[in-house]
């Protein structure tokens, strides 16, 4: 009998045992369907969404771009329309001179060329007289410049005023012809 007891305690423990461990297996939970629908759902809308940002980045790039294309060419439009006012009818444009050459012309202009050039003695072109001066400014500057230092027709050298440098006629030059065309 004392084997008996025995036996049956240990047949008791082992059953015992192995109800234990049946219960400790973790146990399969199923995840109801509505959340796995959500998480779906959620994940469908994420890639929307990222894909409606590129799109949207997209297409801000492409208006940035039209944008720079569109200014470009109205910079061109005004450049070409500030050209086309410059070209004389030779279809040259004439120069540009700066604020120091202008000033040193006038003032050269006023105590030497003025004598004649205002007032159109001697046949000189006047000052400002764009018809006048036309066939001159055509022959360019330096033409005009060598003319003014050598003498013309009437005109003596350097208009008659020895002290004046080749550079303070070249600015009266430049700026008879800032005047005159």
């Amino acid at each position: 009998m004392r084997y008996l007891s025995i036996s049956i305690a240990v047949a008791l423990t082992m059953l015992f045992i192995s109800a234990c461990k049946e219960e400790s297996q973790p146990v399969a939970v199923e995840t109801p369907t509505v959340i796995v629908q959500e998480k779906k759902v959620a994940a469908t809308e994420a890639v929307t969404a990222e894909e409606n940002k590129e799109k949207v980045v997209e297409d801000i790039k492409e208006e940035e771009q039209k944008s720079m294309e569109h200014a470009q060419m109205e910079a061109h439009k005004l450049m070409d329309k500030a050209h086309e006012g410059m070209v004389n009818q030779n279809g040259m444009v004439p120069a540009t001179f700066s604020v120091e050459t202008l000033a040193t012309g006038k003032m050269v202009f006023e105590q030497t060329c003025a004598a004649c050039h205002a007032t159109g003695l001697a046949g000189a072109p006047k000052i400002g007289d764009k018809e006048a001066w036309q066939a001159h400014i055509e022959k360019g500057l330096d033409a005009m410049v060598e003319s003014a230092i050598k003498g013309k027709g009437a005109m003596p050298a350097k208009g008659g005023n020895a002290i004046l440098s080749d550079g303070e006629v070249k600015a009266a030059v430049s700026y008879i012809i800032e005047q005159s065309h």
